[in-house]
């Protein structure tokens, strides 16, 4: 329970927050003194408090302490790809371009339709590499085709940009613009 204020106070006004976190800062400080108990409990709390730097010092025992801690894009693309659960676009928020590449090197190990539901709201050239590589190769083929064709407008000068390189991630631009667009 005590988590979820980070996102409490993600959404109150910037004097609330002050305020508050100033007063979850003293509480705290009183119950920890100088050593820091070990619990789940105190570790959420240590995060709300305290941003990136509690969220470490809970030893990354859960990723979810991270879901609200701002200003710290390294660390949240750090915890991305240290991670074992299917990221989510709360982190790409977090943590910007950086965390899509690591979810993009990462997506064989996720479930291809909540990756692709998830990540399909994130206008990015690695979320349409992705979808090309889950079109050529994924149990999502056809969602991966509806979903290029949908977003065409961006989609489809991203593969074209990448078809001019080389490598697989090319022939999987050229391989994704023949499907796409060969009976147009």
């Amino acid at each position: 329970m005590i988590f979820q204020l980070g996102f409490v106070m993600l959404r109150a006004s910037p004097t609330t927050a002050s305020e508050y976190s100033e007063r979850l800062r003293q509480l705290y400080g009183r119950t920890t003194g100088d050593t820091r108990p070990k619990s789940e409990q105190m570790d959420a709390l240590d995060a709300v408090v305290n941003g990136s730097e509690g969220a470490r010092r809970g030893g990354g025992r859960s990723r979810e302490f991270y879901a609200h801690v701002t200003g710290a894009p390294e660390l949240i693309a750090q915890v991305v790809a240290d991670s074992d659960f299917a990221p989510d676009v709360r982190f790409v928020f977090l943590g910007g371009e950086p965390v899509v590449e690591a979810m993009a090197s990462q997506w064989k190990e996720y479930d291809h339709a909540a990756f692709l539901a998830d990540l399909g709201r994130i206008r990015s050239p690695q979320v349409v590499s992705v979808v090309a590589a889950m079109l050529a190769s994924s149990k999502v083929k056809k969602q991966a085709k509806a979903w290029l064709q949908a977003h065409s407008a961006y989609t489809q000068p991203v593969l074209e940009a990448t078809a001019k390189g080389k490598g697989k991630g090319a022939a999987r631009a050229k391989a994704a613009l023949e499907e796409l667009f060969k009976s147009k």
